[in-house]
């Protein structure tokens, strides 16, 4: 089944010693290797000296989102620290910060936002969003320092909790700013665009709010009449294409929300570097009925999907399906 859902493994196989290979007495021990900082959970480095809470490992984004945390006790009350992980819908992250304000800005007893400004994070490579609120007033009020980040399905946030009577721990604060997790990176929309060789006709448009996929990882076009459009679009599919094909082409529609539809046809397709899979699509909305022809470009880590739309009543275009025909992933 293609992966929809970005899950990258990190391994490192170490080479097996020579048998015949005997340590010298006098020779020195080879220095331990520190482990490099990997993007895997909890994609921060805890703050020194507090405890770690036993979050358990390998939770889903859907159902136990906390991948990480700390915490201390002292004379200035409880802090912490939560790394958290769940689906982004489609959001960027300053649109995830900005979903997650609209939830309680004005509302009484909820936090007051003090701040909401670009973060830049690892490094600078990967954009990001802080966010700084306050619950409750006077003694006793907590101060909420939140990051975000996303990738192309997940969203991911630091948070670092503490009371607001007392300045926040140094040691808190560098950690909540070693918050990386790298592979929330953002294709830029110049990836996409060069997948496919689209009609000159056609006029780029803005699709930040229209489907479920990050700015960047999805391109759309349209013609100034009829209401057609043609859609280009990256995943994440680390496993690549299943022995089934076609339950991957069927998984994959039901995924775009086109449920009930009707698979007019389904063929492979020669492309510029191996096989594709073209499929026509007849899909109902209230009062309206769709065809869709849909290119699949089945890869591994990424797999690319190329839509010409249409109405059913519309007059289909030769460019158009030759368009989504030329889909080839960007190298």
């Amino acid at each position: 089944m293609i992966g929809l859902i970005l899950a990258v493994a990190l391994q490192v196989d170490a080479p097996s010693p020579s048998p015949s290979a005997m340590p010298s007495p006098t020779a020195r021990p080879a220095p331990t290797a520190k482990p490099l900082l990997q993007p895997t959970p909890p994609y921060l480095i805890g703050p020194k000296g507090w405890l770690t809470i036993p979050y358990p490992a390998h939770r889903s984004a859907a159902n136990f989102p906390r991948v990480g945390g700390w915490t201390r006790y002292t004379d200035r009350g409880e802090e912490t620290i939560v790394v958290t992980r769940f689906y982004s819908s489609g959001r960027t992250a300053q649109g995830l910060a900005q979903h997650d304000g609209a939830m309680y800005v004005g509302r009484g007893g909820y936090p007051t936002m003090i701040s909401s400004r670009p973060h830049p994070l690892c490094g600078g490579t990967v954009p990001g969003w802080e966010v700084v609120s306050r619950q409750g007033d006077g003694v006793g009020s907590h101060t909420m320092d939140m990051l975000y980040a996303v990738d192309s399905v997940r969203g991911y946030t630091a948070e670092y909790y503490r009371e607001s009577a007392y300045p926040p721990d140094p040691q808190a604060v560098v950690a909540l700013r070693s918050f990386c997790p790298t592979h929330a990176r953002i294709l830029t929309a110049t990836v996409v665009r060069g997948a496919i060789v689209v009609p000159s006709s056609w006029v780029p448009e803005d699709v930040s709010l229209t489907y479920h996929l990050p700015a960047g990882s999805a391109m759309l076009y349209s013609i100034p009449y009829d209401g057609q459009a043609i859609m280009v679009f990256r995943e994440d599919s680390p496993d690549g294409v299943s022995a089934d094909v076609n339950a991957d082409i069927d998984y994959a529609i039901r995924h775009m929300g086109k449920d009930p539809y009707t698979i007019v046809s389904r063929k492979a397709i020669q492309l510029c570097d191996g096989d594709g899979w073209i499929v026509d699509v007849r899909w109902t909305e209230p009062r309206h009925d769709y065809l869709e022809t849909i290119v699949f470009h089945f890869g591994a880590p990424d797999t690319y999907v190329a839509i010409y739309r249409r109405s059913a009543s519309s007059r289909t275009l030769t460019p158009a399906i030759k368009a989504v025909s030329s889909l080839c992933p960007p190298k």
